[in-house]
């Protein structure tokens, strides 16, 4: 970042433009999702729109550039003022970042660490972002068998059995909200093409989502009674959870599926019963909806 900040009774003999240094958000101990949406808060604070943050979103997925260094390269080339109180927190966040970054990068090598190599977090935004553009890069026509070999070993070494049971179970979360995702996404203004390319899918079915959510935000509610049940280590059922709710007739399986994360058994072998108020509460034979389900 630039030397210390003007205050207000010289700002006018000052310099008011400030050379901003990048900082390797990936680096970063934090969520990578806060320094995702911090890079994007203050790229919108200087009058960035949607577009460019998506693309800039791309670029940091793609891994040409950081989250923070794409909003420092820019402020550069548009010669941002640091005598305004934006432009000040601005500049001070990134000099922040990038002091942080120095010091963690200091602890490691003095630890015998590598900063850029194992000490990162593989289930990290960034590391996960690497990982997509290098299968995208293994896949393409023009890439050798080896390549795509050479990756794979290279998942085999870095992830372990719980890492993939995250991930998985991160998947199937994001799958089942993507119609809310994208509705939420196409008010805040975005086009359906716009979110097709952020997320990866195509535009036609980034519209079916939206419709899809659309017509469940639609659809009149019906009062259902449920009860959870879980399988324990010696293969007997056992109560979750009992209760009532309102849900969308048109949508059980996923309505169902939810109801079984809220009541805690995200994995292992649980199932749900569901019976419309009044209609045989309690008999299992009788339930409107059933789903058994195991997951790891």
């Amino acid at each position: 970042m630039s030397n210390d900040q003007p205050r207000d009774d010289d700002q006018a003999n000052e310099p008011t433009v400030a050379e901003y240094q990048r900082a390797d958000a990936s680096k970063f101990p934090e969520q990578p999702a806060g320094q995702q949406a911090a890079a994007e808060g203050m790229a919108a604070a200087q009058g960035w729109t949607s577009a460019e943050l998506i693309r800039n979103e791309q670029r940091v997925e793609r891994g040409e550039a950081d989250a923070f260094g794409w909003v420092a390269d820019e402020l550069n080339r548009r010669g941002v003022p640091t005598n305004t109180p934006m432009g000040r927190l601005t500049g001070q966040m990134i000099g922040l970042f990038a002091e942080f970054e120095k010091e963690r990068r200091d602890r490691i090598i003095a630890a015998g660490g590598d900063p850029d190599g194992d000490d990162r977090d593989p289930l990290s935004r960034a590391a996960l972002a690497d990982l997509a553009s290098e299968h995208r890069k293994a896949m393409r026509p023009e890439a050798d068998s080896q390549q795509y070999d050479d990756l794979v070993e290279e998942i085999a070494d870095t992830f372990t059995l719980s890492d993939v049971r995250i991930m998985r179970g991160a998947w199937t979360a994001v799958t089942e909200a993507m119609p809310r995702i994208a509705y939420v996404a196409r008010q805040e203004g975005r086009s359906p093409d716009e979110i097709a390319q952020a997320t990866g899918y195509t535009s036609s079915r980034i519209a079916q989502f939206i419709r899809q959510e659309k017509q469940r935000a639609a659809a009149p509610l019906t009062r259902y009674t449920f009860r959870v049940d879980v399988m324990g280590a010696d293969g007997k059922w056992t109560d979750r959870e009992v209760g009532d709710e309102e849900l969308d007739p048109n949508n059980l399986p996923a309505e169902a599926n939810r109801l079984i994360d809220e009541s805690g058994a995200r994995t292992g072998r649980a199932r749900i019963f569901l019976w419309e108020r009044g209609e045989g509460e309690g008999d299992d034979d009788a339930a409107t909806h059933t789903v058994d389900r195991t997951r790891y």
